[in-house]
């Protein structure tokens, strides 16, 4: 019951699925939806009040205007000429023409109810519709006599039956449609297609700044120049950019800061260590004299390593470089015979903009660590979304799974596997995966299906 709970979806989770992931989109989305909420509010106060009950006045004028026309018409039937008369005055007063033909020659009350549902029948459109049915109920409320009418796209026809007589009314049909109707309909769907446009175009400007500088932050991230970067926009906005530059100017000076003091350190432990290798190069060989070499040798290549850590990211500038030729020159270096190459044919004039001496720096860590503690190094590079990804396997005996994330710690070396002797001072991966932070990837340690070994993936942004 508790795990029913708890997939239980709110509101707020379903409102966030539903809502847009970009910004622009979501502003748009909130400044435009309460337009369309009122507009489609006002469409149906117009449509169901305005609309309908215009256009029922107007049908009851028509129908009012047809029953007094058919009652003279029969009435002063007798009169010579009368009904000319009637055609005139109809059509300059009513603007109605109308027609008179002799019932007995044309049609029968059977005829004519076969003829109302017919028309009726034809009026597809939904416009049509409404008005066939609100004229046809105005004609109902005004006449006794059987009647038909046809509404077409400009012309409105109605035939009444009386004993004598069958009339035929022809008017246009803008006098049953509201003359507001095509100002209304163009009101609520112009305005606010224009409104979009108008939100669109400010909207678009407010965001501009901030995805030029999530671009920034992101090539930051990969260890690229962004010196040149302005703020810009709005006022909050600009301060996000103000706060970003000093976040950048606080690193840079960290970074400078760290490297100088080990820098430091290491040129002030350097001159004594010095002195002290040349008063025992003057002493009498004995064991004790070669111990303490030693030891100095191996302060000397610690303080290396320290200083080569401190140094973390460097000054070296980020450039733009063939990937196909930077992997080919960096694999000369290294016996042919142990390694196999996959085709390079995918990264063929792929260019990326990296730090090529820390890069390779970092990939000479890796295939130091392969053919150390395996025979054989097998590499695959390929192009993977948008990102470069370089895999190395070898056929050592790998790392254990539970201590993967401990060897890129700063001073970690693993025991028989990676056996101390040869390891160093635990401090290659670590400066290795601070490279490829560096550029803004990611390195995972995995196992070798084809090679029983360990899996190195690097991945790097292009």
């Amino acid at each position: 019951m508790a795990r029913l709970t708890s997939m239980k979806i709110t509101p707020l989770k379903l409102l966030k699925k539903i809502m847009p992931e970009r910004l622009l989109t979501r502003t748009l989305t909130i400044l435009i939806l309460p337009v369309l909420l009122v507009q489609l509010a006002t469409g149906i106060v117009f449509w169901n009040r305005h609309w309908s009950d215009t256009t029922i006045t107007l049908a009851h004028n028509i129908a009012a205007n047809v029953a007094a026309i058919v009652n003279i018409a029969d009435f002063e039937d007798k009169k010579p000429h009368f009904f000319e008369k009637l055609q005139k005055f109809s059509k300059n007063n009513f603007s109605i023409d109308v027609t008179q033909i002799q019932n007995d020659k044309n049609i029968g009350d059977k005829n004519l109810s076969n003829l109302k549902s017919d028309l009726k029948r034809k009026t597809t459109t939904w416009a049509h519709s409404v008005t066939h049915d609100y004229l046809e109920e105005a004609l109902a409320s005004k006449l006794t006599l059987p009647f038909a009418h046809n509404s077409q796209e400009d012309t409105i026809t109605i035939w009444v039956k009386s004993q004598k007589y069958i009339y035929a009314f022809k008017l246009d049909r803008r006098r049953l449609i509201p003359s507001t109707t095509s100002l209304m309909i163009w009101w609520q769907v112009g305005a606010p297609l224009f409104f979009i446009l108008i939100a669109g175009l400010f909207m678009r400007n407010q965001v501009r700044p901030l995805l030029s500088l999530a671009d920034v932050v992101s090539q930051f991230g990969k260890g690229r120049d962004v010196s040149n970067f302005k703020p810009s926009g709005a006022l909050e906005v600009r301060r996000v950019g103000q706060a970003f530059q000093k976040m950048r100017s606080r690193i840079h000076k960290q970074i400078t800061q760290r490297t100088e003091m080990l820098a430091g350190i290491s040129h002030d432990l350097k001159t004594p260590l010095t002195r002290m290798h040349l008063e025992l190069a003057l002493q009498k060989e004995s064991d004790s004299k070669n111990a303490l070499l030693e030891d100095i040798k191996e302060m000397k290549k610690m303080l290396e390593e320290y200083l080569n850590f401190a140094k973390g990211e460097g000054t070296e500038t980020a450039k733009s470089i063939n990937i196909n030729e930077f992997l080919r020159e960096f694999f000369t270096k290294f016996p042919q015979d142990n390694i196999s190459l996959a085709s390079f044919s995918p990264l063929i004039d792929m260019k990326a903009t990296l730090r090529p001496y820390a890069l390779k720096r970092a990939l000479e860590n890796i295939m130091s660590n392969a053919l150390r503690y395996g025979k054989h190094v097998w590499f695959k590079g390929e192009i993977i979304k948008k990102d470069l990804v370089l895999i190395f396997e070898d056929d050592g005996p790998g790392i254990p799974e539970n201590r993967r994330d401990d060897v890129f710690r700063p001073f970690v070396r693993l025991d028989d596997s990676r056996n101390t002797t040869t390891g160093g001072y635990g401090l290659g991966l670590s400066i290795c995966k601070d490279i490829i932070n560096v550029h803004g990837g990611s390195i995972t340690l995995e196992n070798s299906k084809n090679h029983l070994g360990l899996k190195v993936v690097i991945t790097l942004p292009l």
